[in-house]
């Protein structure tokens, strides 16, 4: 009789158990159509990413042209002065250098070779400042291309996934006897 007390009280337990357990792992489900709705936002925020990403990559390219703009006009404006400064200054030493005195020929031979090497000088720092900014420049095309090519894509693929996103929301507002299997 103990035995069976036990056992009786033992069972009803390990039932009452086993019952919680499985009222505890149900919880409650979104309906289909709530998980449609919701795919199709995630899916519009993802493409809305993808826009801003390709925004931000022809800003950032706009803004470097812009940059380098401002700055092949101050190179063309100390190219056009290293120019005229070393006209001048030449033009200067070839009279000097026709000169009859020996003295001053030499003096004029030597300080037309230390701005011969000057000039050279600026011209290299000049070349490469520009080829830099041509390949700044290069760069930033890219990046425009890039963000073009990307947000053509990306407005298909949005305009797609925003027609989902309202059908998915019709199918879900449609009255029962209505909704689409």
């Amino acid at each position: 009789m103990k035995f069976t007390k036990n056992l009786t009280l033992l069972l009803t337990i390990v039932f009452m158990g086993i019952t919680s357990v499985c009222m505890a792992q149900q919880t409650p489900t979104a309906s289909k159509h709530e998980m449609a709705i919701k795919k199709a936002e995630d899916k519009v925020a993802k493409i809305e990413k993808k826009m801003a990403i390709a925004d931000s990559l022809i800003t950032a390219g706009n803004v470097v042209k812009g940059d380098l703009k401002g700055e092949e006009d101050g190179q063309t404006g100390r190219l056009k002065e290293v120019q005229s400064e070393y006209a001048s200054e030449s033009k200067r030493l070839e009279k000097l250098m026709k000169s009859k005195d020996q003295t001053e020929v030499k003096q004029a031979s030597l300080e037309k070779k230390a701005l011969d090497a000057k000039y050279k000088a600026d011209m290299k720092e000049l070349d490469a400042v520009n080829k830099d900014a041509a390949k700044k420049a290069g760069k930033a095309e890219a990046n425009i291309k890039k963000g073009k090519d990307l947000k053509k894509v990306a407005e298909k693929e949005l305009k797609v996934a925003r027609k989902e996103l309202a059908g998915a929301q019709k199918a879900a507002n449609a009255p029962e006897g209505k909704k689409k299997k």
